[in-house]
């Protein structure tokens, strides 16, 4: 094989062996340019004093599957932090003190 560009994070994924010529392209699909973010969003984590947390369940595990419980003790965790936390919540969940969105 004379060349392959691998978009792989040794840090993250497991490790598996690639030819001498793979040549290691991880990021080159992020665009440098991004587009601002929302006006709400903005806000939000402009007026973060302490800082923000991004809490993510990942793709395939959506909050609204969660049972009620477990999500309430999710949000009562997120409530007692100093920063605010930005997650996805399922339509008409509203966060806690203005300190989730």
């Amino acid at each position: 094989m004379s060349g392959l560009m691998v978009n792989h994070n040794d840090f993250w994924e497991f490790h598996r062996p690639y030819p001498r010529t793979s040549v290691n392209v991880l990021g080159m699909n992020i665009n440098p340019n991004p587009p601002p973010l929302p006006d709400n969003l903005r806000k939000f984590v402009e007026g973060a004093d302490q800082g923000v947390v991004v809490f993510a369940l990942g793709v395939s595990l959506i909050p609204a599957d969660l049972p009620e419980q477990h999500l309430n003790w999710i949000l009562e965790a997120f409530s007692r932090l100093p920063q605010r936390v930005i997650m996805r919540l399922h339509a008409g969940r509203k966060g806690i003190n203005n300190i989730i969105l």
